[in-house]
């Protein structure tokens, strides 16, 4: 009787180096709680925006007046009729700011109009009516003169000014020196559109040689605030009598 035993297949030996797949995955370290960036708040945001706004510009050195440009040292002259055996006398009053109201089209077109006729390649006579005959400006006070000028009228008065709400006046934020052509700043500023004055185009443009600046002017959207305001205050309608009456 054969007792031998049949042979048995060699059973493949196991690797002892584990696969790619066994082996476990390294995680990436998780930043501490310290260095997690967190999204910044609504209010940063705001902060950040209102930073990055501007409201002026420097004035530059040459070229036509803009609207909005605030000038400092104008003069305005007035004349007074004789009153004794001296005759007439001239009173000049200065003004420590005004800014300048008229139109942008008008005064470019101006200025370059009389570029022209200055070098001859324009006739006077025939385009004198094109020119513009004056300025139209508005005094600039302190903040400080209007608040005393309404104080009598109690502190909601005081606070629509400067929230430019009450349709008499505008308040003007201050100026940075980097945004003043003379590089010093002014301080917050307030207009009573009540008082304005015009000066001759040419008389104005010659007091840039007598002592007058060119300090900053107002950009978009602020320029346009301006104008429309004030243009709003000249149209309003006076009525006999209040609707609310």
């Amino acid at each position: 009787m054969n007792t031998d035993q049949p042979e048995q297949p060699e059973q493949p030996k196991a690797d002892p180096t584990p696969s790619s797949e066994d082996s476990p995955k390294e995680l990436s370290p998780e930043p501490p709680p310290s260095e997690t960036a967190l999204p910044a708040s609504p209010f940063a945001i705001i902060q950040q925006s209102v930073a990055n706004v501007v409201v002026y510009a420097p004035s530059l050195k040459n070229g036509p007046f803009r609207q909005g440009e605030i000038l400092s040292n104008v003069f305005q002259y007035r004349a007074f009729e004789p009153t004794s055996a001296e005759g007439a006398f001239i009173q000049p009053l200065q003004y420590e700011l005004a800014i300048v109201v008229s139109h942008d089209c008008d005064l470019d077109q101006d200025f370059t109009l009389r570029a022209k006729i200055a070098e001859g390649s324009a006739d006077y006579a025939a385009h004198k009516d094109n020119l513009l005959l004056s300025i139209l400006l508005c005094p600039v006070s302190p903040e400080q003169a209007i608040t005393d000028a309404i104080r009598s009228q109690g502190r909601t008065v005081r606070d629509r000014f400067r929230q430019n709400k009450e349709e008499r006046y505008q308040f003007l934020r201050a100026l940075d020196p980097e945004f003043d052509a003379l590089h010093t700043g002014l301080s917050a500023m307030g207009i009573d559109f009540r008082r304005y004055f015009t000066l001759f185009t040419d008389e104005l443009y010659g007091q840039l040689q007598t002592g007058c600046q060119r300090r900053c002017r107002l950009v978009s959207p602020y320029l346009e605030h301006l104008s429309r305001r004030f243009t709003n205050h000249l149209s309003r309608v006076g009525l006999p009598l209040d609707h609310h009456a």
